[in-house]
């Protein structure tokens, strides 16, 4: 389902299923509180250190990479090559053992991802024999940092790369392209979340938000008629 459809559902149960034309319910404030139900559900389940299910990871499509200060990282080996992503990452939902990045790798799925890991582990990741060809990874201040210790410094030839993850605002996500040109997400396009889940939280948001939502119906209401009153 498209957040367009998931905003008119909880419409209809605001509406007792006679929802009208004029309908003045604020949609943001709905996707507000889908978005927050969402990120409780995600955390509730890392927090018990069970792998949040696809339906929930989106696709940023291709990011484009620049040539970054080795200063910026000021651990790193500041004579080595240091890449990182041209803009910053949308914020994730973490949970004990995960930061909510799913994949760094190359804009062709079907090629190998990069060495994933976090800060600290990067700066020592790569001096093994079996690793010191990898292409390594690693997350900082919203970026996403690439770097090798290969000698061939080959991977500094990147323009793009592909990132997938669980995202705490499923919409932060329409700032980012397919390598086509396509927006990765927008109100019409599926929103991450599970269908069967959607049959439970649905409900929830209604329930706990009912007086909000209400209200500001009735706020635009007054406003309406205090404007009729200002033009009579």
């Amino acid at each position: 389902m498209t957040l367009n459809q998931l905003i008119y559902e909880i419409k209809l149960l605001l509406r007792n299923n006679r929802l009208s034309d004029d309908d003045r319910f604020d949609g943001r404030l709905i996707e507000k509180f889908i978005v927050t139900q969402r990120a409780l559900w995600i955390q509730n389940r890392l927090s018990k250190n069970l792998k949040p299910p696809d339906s929930v990871v989106q696709d940023l499509g291709c990011v484009g990479i620049t040539t970054a200060d080795p200063a910026e990282c000021c651990d790193f080996d500041t004579n080595c090559t240091v890449l990182r992503t041209s803009v910053e990452i949308p914020r994730t939902i973490e949970g004990p053992m995960f930061d909510g990045i799913t994949r760094v790798g190359p804009v062709n799925k079907l090629s190998t991802n990069y060495l994933y890991v976090d800060y600290e582990r990067s700066k020592w990741v790569g001096n093994g024999y079996f690793n010191s060809q990898a292409i390594i990874a690693t997350s900082l201040n919203d970026y996403i940092y690439i770097l090798s210790k290969s000698p061939t410094d080959y991977f500094k030839y990147l323009t793009f790369i592909n990132v997938r993850g669980v995202f705490e605002n499923p919409r932060d996500v329409s700032a980012f392209t397919r390598c086509t040109g396509e927006a990765c997400f927008s109100p019409d396009t599926d929103y991450p979340l599970p269908e069967a889940l959607w049959v439970y939280m649905k409900g929830q948001i209604v329930e706990s938000n009912f007086g909000i939502l209400t209200s500001v119906l009735s706020d635009k209401s007054n406003d309406a008629d205090s404007s009729e009153d200002k033009k009579g």
